[in-house]
């Protein structure tokens, strides 16, 4: 459902960009915090919109989300199911192609999380975001688990996303964090390298 955010998480929502959309999957738990959030991205005047993580399958939640309007192209940030299992079904109702209506996006290879976790860098005019996934999350930290996850190359992740200084990280679950150079458990990750050799 559109607009199911939890209080503390509302707050931070309300400072998302003009032309992006959070609509939580109704999916809480320990590993998905309040839910999965599916991002919906759509340059002003666009007719068509990009969905970054459709989420579960979960018939409502993927109806809601192809009810914010006509979709042009659906991303993932990786393969784990709540946040593609839905992704073929949500295609299928949305006919969704690889229009991204304009919008300017560039693929950042993140492993780590995941071997194939990405994160989105998304620009409107000169106003930018990253969608991030499991990469970083909105509190918590995430987890890097066998067989598919590398602590060094989510570190090195990590280093990358720090690269873009002050641009808000938008992620997987939770809420919006205000940059991707401060990742929630920075402090410590600064010793963590040396660990990882």
């Amino acid at each position: 459902m559109v607009g199911h955010v939890t209080a503390p998480a509302a707050a931070l929502a309300d400072r998302l960009p003009d032309w992006v959309t959070l609509v939580r999957a109704p999916n809480p738990g320990p590993m998905t915090l309040d839910g999965t959030n599916t991002w919906v991205l759509r340059a002003p005047g666009a007719a068509r919109s990009v969905v970054i993580d459709p989420g579960p399958l979960d018939e409502g939640h993927l109806r809601a989300v192809a009810g914010t309007g006509p979709v042009g192209a659906v991303l993932a940030t990786h393969g784990h199911p709540d946040h593609v299992e839905g992704f073929d079904r949500f295609v299928e109702l949305t006919g969704a192609g690889d229009d991204t209506g304009g919008l300017e996006i560039t693929t950042l290879e993140t492993p780590g999380h995941t071997a194939d976790s990405v994160c989105f860098l998304a620009a409107v005019g000169g106003e930018r975001v990253i969608f991030t996934g499991d990469t970083i999350l909105g509190r918590g930290t995430t987890i890097v688990a066998w067989p598919n996850g590398d602590l060094g190359a989510y570190l090195a992740s990590l280093d990358v996303l720090a690269g873009y200084g002050a641009v808000p990280a938008l992620p997987g679950h939770g809420p919006r964090w205000p940059t991707a150079a401060r990742p929630p458990g920075s402090t410590w990750l600064t010793a963590a390298p040396a660990l990882t050799r």
